[in-house]
């Protein structure tokens, strides 16, 4: 068997033979694809942990964050957040019609131990519970805004919130069960 040479797979660590064309076009050494696949895994799995600051409670995104402030990275050619992709390592697929949720509110933090699942419904109970979220306005003001006349950035100023808000209750999109004031 002069065209074979014996190797250790990089996985599993099992004695295999393979071609010596093979491992010419192939240096790495794994004894099936399962083997390769799961080592690429692992090796990802350690490049994600890799952009991960750990502090003494939450793991910061070190990658891309959004807006908001979550972590996101590039799987498979797909734009992921960094929490969920934290929460698919440590536990397995998240179900259908389920969320990732921080007990910490550090939306860059992928510890798997402040992550959990919900439902939408339940993620904004959590959020309204822990004061976030909360709209500065309330039914008088938007009352109020609804039956002013003022220039929007006038009234944005006073209720400390946008010109978009203030615009948002004047034609209806927030605040809907407010009626209009009459017209004359």
């Amino acid at each position: 068997m002069s065209g074979w040479i014996k190797c250790i797979c990089l996985n599993c660590s099992v004695e295999f033979e393979k071609m010596k064309a093979d491992l010419a076009r192939s240096p790495n050494s794994f004894c099936s694809k399962s083997c390769s696949a799961k080592h690429r895994a692992k090796v990802n799995v350690d490049r994600f942990y890799e952009r991960c600051e750990k502090t003494a409670s939450c793991w910061n995104w070190k990658g891309n964050l959004n807006s908001c402030g979550y972590g996101y990275l590039m799987i498979k050619g797909r734009v992921r957040r960094a929490h969920q992709a934290s929460y698919e390592i440590s536990r397995g697929p998240i179900p259908t019609g389920m969320v990732v949720m921080h007990s910490c509110d550090n939306p860059a933090c992928v510890n798997p131990d402040h992550l959990s699942l919900g439902t939408h419904l339940d993620n904004m109970r959590d959020m309204r519970a822990k004061g976030r979220g909360a709209s500065k306005l309330n039914a008088e003001s938007a009352r109020l805004i609804r039956a002013s006349t003022s220039k929007a950035s006038d009234l944005a100023e006073q209720f400390g919130v946008s010109v978009r808000a203030v615009r948002n209750v004047r034609s209806g999109a927030s605040w809907q069960n407010i009626p209009s004031p009459p017209t004359e």
